[in-house]
């Protein structure tokens, strides 16, 4: 939504999915009510969005066609090659994050060898939109990542190297450039019938 500072996302959420209860709480409740709790916008909620690359197409169906409140999606993924491993917001700065609502003390389960790791955080004070199926939700992009791999022959021997805002938080310092060959698409998806 914005190319200057703060980067601003849109995000949607579809109603009734573990992703949006995780992310808004009891915010955008089902149906026609997307008005967030009063908490004083002290507290922000946090996440971080995977853009996949091609190796990880055949987690489409686990990721996004069922429902995490019925199945582990962790130990699917884990059997198809893709072992997740726990990442924690603020671990490679001395950032105080404590004001962030995050499950497991900020510590997040991701897949390795993302094209991308963007991490998003949202005010609950802020007014969430209806958007009919799914709420929209405007988030704040604080920081980016890639993967740096350890290890050539394992995809799993690596971390993010996570790239922050400048100090006087107007831009991010430069990365490499993603290799738009292996990210994933959803064209690519629908040619292989996956979509």
């Amino acid at each position: 939504m914005s190319v200057s500072s703060p980067k601003l996302w849109a995000l949607s959420f579809y109603h009734g999915t573990l992703t949006k209860d995780s992310f808004l709480g009891n915010s955008g409740k089902e149906g026609n009510d997307a008005t967030p709790p009063d908490n004083n916008g002290t507290a922000r909620s946090v996440g971080i969005l995977q853009l996949l690359k091609f190796d990880h197409r055949k987690l489409v169906p686990i990721l996004g066609k069922q429902s995490g409140r019925e199945t582990d999606k962790s130990t699917l993924c884990s059997e198809e090659g893709f072992p997740w491993f726990r990442a924690s917001v603020g671990s490679n700065n001395d950032e105080d994050h404590s004001d962030l609502l995050c499950a497991q003390d900020c510590d997040f389960e991701l897949l390795p060898g993302c094209a991308l790791y963007v991490q998003v955080e949202w005010d609950p004070s802020t007014t969430l939109a209806d958007a009919g199926d799914h709420v929209v939700a405007i988030c704040e992009v604080t920081r980016i990542g890639v993967w740096n791999k350890n290890d050539d022959e394992t995809l799993e021997e690596g971390e993010i190297k996570w790239n922050q805002a400048s100090d006087d938080n107007t831009s991010f310092f430069p990365l490499n450039g993603i290799d738009e060959s292996h990210a994933l698409y959803s064209g690519q998806l629908r040619t292989e019938g996956i979509l």
